[in-house]
């Protein structure tokens, strides 16, 4: 007996989610890099927990207005990521301390808050500290810059390295360098990791730092006092 043909899966806008109850409007790779409607998992996995189906299918175990995510780094990355909110103009997130990143189908919100004082990060992936919000990031591990070595951006650390301007360090050749975190409540290793700096609590010049998103103990390699 000849199955029958299933129909065409429908296009949706994950701005504007008008799908069926029982369906969410999800990017994948399947059907040209567009999103379409898929049925949710009747006992999906949680916000930030692990899911198991394959990234970007049709079909995932994650809950309404989120979808299995792990930057293709392998099955043990995978996470339940919430979609960005807004517009493509101006996307946003509900939770303050993660951020939009960019897709071919869309916005999506990057996992965050990953302090790695609070969070271990999925497996495969390492940390980005934003210095100035402060929001830290999953992205897979680059070959990164070392301590005191200029960066041009932040994806250019090493995981657990920030960059950080040059004036607020005591050597670096370019206009910011690289400099490690560190704990508040540990003895300070930054002189042997950093000559020169101590470990100091983070800096907050910017008036829209978002102090929550920080641990408490969390500080930063600068120039020693």
């Amino acid at each position: 007996m000849m199955m029958p043909d299933l129909p065409p899966p429908v296009a949706c806008d994950p701005w504007n989610d008008t799908c069926p109850r029982g369906q969410k409007c999800k990017p994948n790779d399947k059907d040209g890099w567009q999103a379409v409607c898929a049925d949710i998992d009747a006992d999906p996995a949680g916000i930030g927990e692990a899911c198991e189906s394959s990234e970007l299918a049709s079909f995932d175990d994650c809950p309404d207005g989120t979808m299995c995510f792990g930057f293709n780094e392998g099955p043990d990355s995978l996470r339940c990521t919430p979609m960005c909110e807004g517009t493509p103009e101006a996307p946003s997130c509900a939770d303050v301390c993660s951020g939009c990143l960019s897709s071919k189908a869309g916005f999506r919100s990057l996992p965050g808050p990953l302090q790695p004082a609070r969070r271990r990060l999925p497996p495969g992936l390492g940390c980005v500290a934003y210095v100035f919000e402060p929001r830290f990031f999953c992205f897979p591990p680059q070959d990164g810059i070392g301590a005191g070595e200029p960066c041009p951006n932040p994806l250019s650390c090493q995981s657990g390295t920030a960059c950080l301007p040059a004036n607020m360090l005591p050597s670096c050749a370019g206009e910011s360098c690289c400099t490690p975190v560190c704990d508040l409540t540990q003895p300070d290793p930054c002189d042997a990791a950093y000559p020169g700096t101590a470990c100091a609590a983070w800096p907050t010049v910017n008036p829209d730092f978002h102090a929550e998103c920080l641990p408490p103990e969390q500080g930063l390699c600068m120039a020693a006092p």
